[in-house]
């Protein structure tokens, strides 16, 4: 029997118990907190209660053995209940403290966009030594020392950034002959493009020149994907990761950006065929 059949017949047993210990309890004329009481009795735990428990006691006192055991039933389905509520909450969100440890997308997201970042600017601007920061509470922005050659340069990367960004294949863009780090974007759909393939952003970019960062805000990006974001398995516990491939296109005008990431489709259409 597969794991997810198994699991789905805990959940039902799961739900049949406490429909059945609620109409227990009802016809007892007990509350749950008796049971509880009685369960917990021997760990002085903080919901025992003396009174309660010395009710069911006294209520077993009526009963010869066999009809004792459907009242220490209650405990023992109780019992279940909190066990398998007990074990759904581990590794769920539920449980808050190990849920973040295992599952924080911040902390790997972090990891990833800070390091691909970096790589992004190293490789597409040696002259321009740049740190980039990127915590969970960063906010996009650039930090220097216009005064100085040689002062600090750092671009502040949203910790999703890798997720928003890099996966798309949006990470680097051709503005004006030279290339810039793409930092942001926000979708902005338009309905007679997106029916050619071609997605619209309003971008935040960052470039250097002279050894000074600039930081462009509120342009146009048209974007057309000719290949998928892939995760490939590489063997053991390592994959790989390929951004999209994107035909991209920069520009504060809409008209501008749409009809170069348009023609760039076309030179690359009639290039294949020509091949």
């Amino acid at each position: 029997m597969s794991k997810k059949r198994q699991s789905a017949i805990k959940h039902k047993v799961h739900l049949n118990i406490i429909k059945n210990l609620q109409t227990s309890l009802k016809d007892f004329d007990l509350d749950i907190a008796d049971v509880m009481s009685s369960m917990y009795q021997y760990r002085q735990h903080p919901l025992f209660c003396k009174k309660k428990a010395d009710k069911m006691e006294q209520l077993k006192s009526y009963l010869d053995y066999d009809q004792q055991q459907s009242i220490s039933n209650l405990s023992t389905m109780l019992s279940s209940i909190v066990g398998y509520r007990k074990d759904q909450k581990k590794n769920s969100i539920l449980n808050t403290e190990e849920f973040n440890k295992q599952y924080d997308v911040y902390t790997k997201a972090i990891h990833s966009s800070k390091n691909t970042a970096y790589d992004w600017w190293r490789k597409n601007h040696q002259r321009t030594q740049a740190k980039v920061i990127c915590e969970k509470d960063t906010q996009k922005g650039i930090e220097q020392d216009v005064n100085s050659t040689w002062g600090d340069r750092k671009i502040h990367v949203p910790p999703l950034w890798y997720h928003k960004v890099w996966k798309k294949g949006l990470s680097g863009v051709e503005y004006k002959g030279r290339p810039h780090f793409v930092i942001d974007v926000k979708p902005y759909p338009i309905a007679r493009l997106e029916q050619d393939n071609i997605k619209m952003y309003k971008a935040d970019v960052v470039s250097s020149k002279g050894g000074v960062l600039s930081y462009i805000e509120d342009l146009w990006l048209a974007s057309f994907e000719t290949s998928p974001f892939i995760v490939e398995k590489k063997g053991g516990s390592l994959w790989d990761t390929k951004p999209a491939e994107c035909i991209v296109s920069l520009s504060p005008e809409l008209r501008r950006a749409e009809t170069n990431v348009s023609q760039r489709i076309t030179n690359g259409v009639i290039n294949n065929l020509l091949d």
